[in-house]
């Protein structure tokens, strides 16, 4: 739970801090193009704060470098995903006939989540999927009715064919059977730098 907190309070800084950049640069009180390339470093030591924090709110004693240096993780998972990680791409694939969501978190690596060949557990499942460095890509199963929440402070978003550019794009979905489907997937996208694809 503190973990989950953490994460929290970190990206909510972070979304905050370049709100108030993007409005300075906005209104001309800023050039904000100018101020990355200068200060661009500056993620990089956010970064390395988050993972520190992260490391030492566990309440486990799970070492600090297995956290930092986890580079790939591949496999086929049963019916929840659950993987946080803080470097290297995340790939995973379902073929549950329960599947019921989950919650995957990176820092630096892209996230390719598989679910085309999975089916969805009665009721309204849900997937959150939280990323800040890296491409997002999930693959659900034609006709699985979703109802997709994707936003990239940085980053194209592109669900089903809707497509948003630039800073500060998002997309809100909903299959057309959602809202009376007996069995159905809520996914949740929250992405600071990089490309959101959903299909």
């Amino acid at each position: 739970m503190r973990d989950v907190k953490l994460h929290t309070l970190f990206l909510g800084i972070i979304l905050i801090a370049l709100g108030i950049l993007i409005l300075l640069h906005n209104r001309e009180q800023l050039d904000l193009w100018d101020l990355l390339e200068q200060y661009w470093p500056v993620l990089i030591i956010l970064a390395g704060v988050y993972v520190l924090l992260h490391a030492f709110s566990m309440p486990e004693t799970r070492p600090v470098l297995e956290a930092v240096l986890e580079q790939r993780d591949t496999g086929t998972m049963g019916d929840v995903f659950q993987h946080h990680a803080v470097w290297g791409d995340i790939k995973l694939v379902s073929e549950s006939a329960a599947f019921r969501g989950g919650s995957v978190r990176t820092m630096f690596g892209d996230v390719e989540l598989d679910l085309s060949r999975a089916d969805i557990a009665p009721g309204e499942q849900k997937l959150e999927v939280s990323s800040t460095f890296g491409d997002v890509t999930i693959r659900v199963k034609p006709g699985m009715p979703v109802g997709v929440r994707a936003t990239a402070v940085l980053g194209d978003v592109n669900v089903f064919g809707q497509k948003r550019s630039g800073i500060g794009s998002g997309i809100t979905y909903q299959s057309p059977d959602y809202a009376q489907a007996q069995a159905k997937l809520a996914i949740s996208i929250s992405h600071v730098a990089g490309d959101i694809i959903v299909c």
